[in-house]
């Protein structure tokens, strides 16, 4: 895996690259499918220190930049309770000393769900589903943030630490043979980890169309 984006400029291909291994063993609880999933992982790139970022002008992180490295594990679990009700949980966690490379700036993150499906109501290809998340920031991440530093989407200015807590509900539907819709609703607590900041509703819609 490579960086979507190489913000230091650093043109050297093979000099900034992404390594995971999982681990995977599915089993049975009671005649009930479950899977766990183990992840690792370590990246290398020219990425900036927050810890170093505190003592740089203007809290320009980019001056920091230099070869470092950024390791992380996470944990999935996934089990069928009956036929039709299934749980999950997903656990991450990095050492979050670095910038981050892409998609967010957490550095440790919980979640659980459960999904159903449309069996009860005489829908068998439609699922109904809940999940609730918790995302933090690490000591350094924190103090950077609190500074004024800025992140991917993190950063407003003397940041009021809060973990982020998100609860999401969705239904996903067969409309036709070859459509599938679904709509969406997130509650988001402190986005961005600022307790100063939301709450927020989110509302969202996805169509999926395969031949």
């Amino acid at each position: 895996m490579w960086p979507g984006d190489s913000t230091a400029g650093d043109e050297r291909f093979f000099h900034d690259w992404g390594m995971v291994v999982e681990q995977e063993r599915r089993f049975t609880v009671r005649n009930h499918p479950c899977a766990v999933r183990l992840l690792a992982y370590v990246n290398q790139g020219n990425m900036g220190s927050y810890k170093s970022a505190l003592s740089a002008p203007a809290l320009d992180i980019d001056l920091t930049h230099a070869t470092r490295h950024t390791a992380g594990v996470g944990l999935n679990i996934e089990q069928e309770i009956t036929k039709n009700i299934g749980v999950f949980s997903r656990l991450g966690w990095n050492d979050g000393h670095n910038e981050a490379w892409m998609f967010t700036d957490t550095s440790h993150t919980g979640s659980l769900g459960v999904s159903i499906k449309g069996a009860p109501w005489h829908r068998n290809d439609d699922t109904i589903g809940v999940g609730f998340v918790v995302s933090g920031l690490s000591q350094d991440a924190q103090n950077y943030f609190a500074a004024g530093g800025k992140g991917i989407l993190s950063g407003d200015g003397g940041l009021q630490y809060a973990k982020e807590k998100l609860l999401e509900t969705y239904y996903d539907c067969k409309l036709t043979n070859h459509l599938r819709g679904a709509l969406d609703y997130q509650f988001l607590a402190a986005p961005a980890f600022n307790s100063s900041r939301g709450p927020v509703s989110v509302f969202a819609t996805r169509l999926y169309f395969e031949y």
